[in-house]
């Protein structure tokens, strides 16, 4: 059980911080397109 948790904690993390980062730039483009 623990090792699993360690892996299923680990992952979410990583996956976070892709959908964080997309996230940033995605919202950064749509704000771009609303100012031009």
């Amino acid at each position: 059980m623990q090792p699993e948790d360690q892996l299923a904690s680990g992952r979410p993390k990583k996956a976070t911080l892709t959908f964080s980062t997309t996230g940033l730039y995605s919202s950064a483009n749509t704000g771009l397109y609303n100012i031009q």
